[in-house]
């Protein structure tokens, strides 16, 4: 209803303005590092599908192996190529 409280947001109208405020205040969900490695690793993919490359992952792994360092279950790293 009326006053802020449970009501369902009758009548509020979220504008741009408050998107490029809200921006403002925010910081990034994924680090700089973490940027840096998913830019490398997109430009890689665009470049092996330009020339025509297999999806295959490098070193013959295949989509179940974990990559290395990756937590496996129950926080621990999982080891180069341990199935998680």
């Amino acid at each position: 209803g009326e006053g802020g409280g449970e009501g369902g947001g009758e009548g509020v109208q979220v504008q741009r303005a408050h998107f490029e405020r809200a921006l403002d205040t925010v910081r990034p969900s994924v680090s700089a590092k973490d940027e840096a490695r998913y830019k490398q690793l997109a430009s890689r993919l665009r470049k092996r599908r330009a020339e025509g490359g297999s999806s295959e992952r490098p070193g013959g792994g295949t989509p179940s192996a974990a990559p290395a360092g990756a937590a496996a279950e129950g926080g621990e790293p999982a080891a180069e190529g341990e199935c998680i």
